[in-house]
């Protein structure tokens, strides 16, 4: 009796757990995108719609085609690229480009400030778009 009593209240525990943290981690990801944004890269965002973040870590897929991407999208100033967790910024440079390197839209986060342990979503490339209160929001890039 007092077994399961003591594991249905575990299981209504992790469940509440799991149901809060899905909703919060994603509003707390969003908070810190925005906030390093704001606070290291504002004189940047005047003209831009959209910002994808790529990290240079994790899935190989994902890396080439986020790239592919950046490649077909990087004359558009509209978008902000920022590419984080770079394990060799030589490598990146000579993969898309010196002129692309060096592009007004394009940031190199040589001190991961993008990267946010507590979201796995982190790990992925991200497509984040202006609403209509200036706030970027986040959506995985479907890779």
């Amino acid at each position: 009796m007092i077994k399961s009593i003591l594991y249905r209240f575990i299981n209504m525990i992790i469940l509440s757990v799991i149901f809060l943290s899905c909703d919060t981690k994603e509003s707390k990801f969003e908070d810190f995108i925005n906030n390093q944004l704001n606070t290291h890269y504002l004189e940047k965002l005047d003209n831009i719609d959209t910002i994808f973040i790529m990290p240079r870590m994790g899935c190989r897929s994902c890396i080439h085609a986020s790239e592919k991407f950046f490649l077909h999208n990087v004359d558009n100033h509209n978008i902000l690229f920022i590419f984080t967790k770079i394990d060799n910024i030589k490598k990146l440079r000579l993969e898309i480009g010196t002129d692309n390197f060096n592009k007004n839209n394009v940031i190199v986060d040589k001190n991961n400030i993008f990267s946010y342990s507590g979201c796995i979503d982190s790990e992925y490339p991200l497509l984040l778009t202006r609403e209509e209160n200036n706030i970027f929001k986040y959506s995985t890039y479907g890779f």
